[in-house]
C-alpha cells in the first residue's frame, strides 16, 4: 500500500507541474485542454491516493492487534461480536493499554490536517468528491440559508495530500520505535 501511495503521490505532483490552473471555480470553464487532461489524471490519482492512505492505517491496525495482543471480539447481549480491527479501534484499546503511545498517536489523528485529510476522503468515498464543484447550503447564525458553491482546487488538494502522508510517517515511526 505504501508503493502505491508514493505512485499516486508522484504522479499528483507530476500533473500539477504540467499545469493545472484551478485555483477559482469560474475558471474552470476556461481551462485549456491539456490542463483539462492533467486535472482529470490529477483526479484519479487522488482518489487513489487518500482511499489507501487510510487502508494503510487499518492495515498498521492489525498489527498493532497482533503485536500487542489487542482483543478481536467483544460480548454485546451475551453474544460474542468480532471487533473489526480499524486504525480507530486498534486506538480505543491502545488508550487502555499505553496512555503515552495512545497519547502521541492521538495528537496526530486528532491535528487539523489529518481531519481535514479524513473528510476528503470521506467525501471521495461517501459524497462528492471536494475536486468537482457542488452548491451547499449555508445556514447563518440569523437562521438565513444560503447556497455557495464548494470546490477545492488541485493545489489545495496537493498540500493535503502532502500533510497526510507526513502523518501517516509520523505515525509509522512512533509505531516503531513502540515495538522496539
Amino acid at each position: 500500500r505504501i508503493f502505491q501511495l508514493d505512485l499516486s503521490y508522484s504522479y499528483l505532483l507530476y500533473y500539477s507541474k504540467r499545469g493545472i490552473s484551478d485555483g477559482e471555480y469560474p475558471y474552470l470553464k476556461e481551462l485549456p485542454n491539456e490542463e483539462w487532461t492533467n486535472k482529470i489524471h490529477f483526479e484519479n490519482n487522488v482518489d487513489i491516493l487518500f482511499p489507501k492512505a487510510f487502508t494503510a492505517l487499518d492495515l498498521l491496525a492489525h498489527l498493532l492487534f497482533a503485536c500487542l495482543g489487542l482483543k478481536t471480539e467483544k460480548k454485546i447481549k451475551g453474544k460474542t461480536k468480532n471487533i473489526n480491527k480499524s486504525f480507530n479501534n486498534a486506538m480505543f484499546q491502545i488508550k487502555k493499554l499505553d496512555r503515552e503511545l495512545y497519547n502521541k498517536l492521538n495528537e496526530i489523528r486528532d491535528s487539523f490536517e489529518f481531519k481535514k485529510a479524513s473528510k476528503v476522503r470521506n467525501d471521495i468515498i461517501h459524497n462528492q468528491p471536494p475536486y468537482e464543484m457542488r452548491n451547499e447550503k449555508v445556514k447563518s447564525p440569523g437562521g438565513t440559508e444560503t447556497v455557495i458553491v464548494k470546490y477545492i482546487p488541485s493545489k489545495e488538494i496537493l498540500n493535503i495530500a502532502r500533510g497526510l502522508l507526513e502523518l501517516m510517517r509520523q505515525i509509522f515511526i512512533i509505531v516503531e520505535d513502540f515495538l522496539k
